[in-house]
């Protein structure tokens, strides 16, 4: 009985002291930021995409796809390459169309497409064309960042951006990687969209190992591309 009465005033503590200091967030945290404790809300939206992961960005919703899904992982993309080896191109192609148009392609289909048009390159992947060029075809608004400080790419991040990096040997890659930077924590971090790791795609990472480790000397504008619908 005793243990009884404890829990029913301490049920009564909590209920009055969430009723009378109620939790407020600001309205620049709620437009602009995500909280950490936010990092790894990735859900599915079940009602209007069934199957379809969503990944919180700071200034929209990203579509994210794996290339080592099963649904296409084996496919070819190219004569003997596989998406799951090779399709991180189409892959990053395939989740800026399909989170910044009112189009939806899988990474297999974007896939075709990028063989059918001359975007892949045998026993490499893709060439780099295949983002600024791709993402353009399809509407969207690309530029080349060329100011590759952390505050430069926080603050494209922040205005609705989301940047396309081209990795080389690193904590993502052996050769060369492209990822998508989808937003930033509350305290500076970079939250990714790894076409290759869901693992890296729930962590927050450091902007300094995303500009030290970039492909640095490639073509087409890169190793870093914003893009947006405006």
């Amino acid at each position: 009985m005793k243990h009884c009465l404890r829990l029913l005033v301490f049920i009564l503590i909590i209920s009055y002291k969430t009723l009378f200091n109620p939790l407020e967030l600001s309205n620049s945290d709620l437009k602009t930021n995500i909280a950490v404790s936010d990092i790894n809300d990735i859900k599915n939206d079940s009602n209007e995409n069934p199957g379809v992961t969503l990944l919180e960005g700071t200034s929209a919703n990203v579509v994210y796809y794996n290339q080592k899904d099963p649904k296409w992982a084996d496919k070819i993309y190219g004569g003997n390459d596989t998406i799951s080896v090779y399709g991180c191109g189409p892959t990053a192609l395939a989740m800026l169309v399909s989170s910044l148009t009112e189009e939806k392609l899988t990474p297999d289909q974007m896939a075709k497409w990028a063989y059918d048009n001359g975007f892949f390159c045998e026993n490499s992947g893709s060439y780099h064309s295949i983002i600024p060029e791709g993402a353009a075809l399809w509407g969207l608004n690309v530029l080349s960042v060329t100011d590759y400080t952390a505050e430069n790419i926080k603050s494209l991040i922040l205005t609705g951006n989301l940047i396309v990096v081209l990795m080389g040997n690193g904590h993502f890659t052996e050769n060369g990687h492209f990822l998508i930077l989808r937003g930033v924590t509350l305290d500076g971090k970079l939250l990714i969209a790894d076409p290759a790791s869901y693992e890296n795609t729930q962590m927050q990472w450091d902007a300094d190992i995303i500009i030290n480790e970039a492909k640095y000397g490639c073509g087409s504008g890169g190793p870093m591309w914003s893009v947006s619908t405006y």
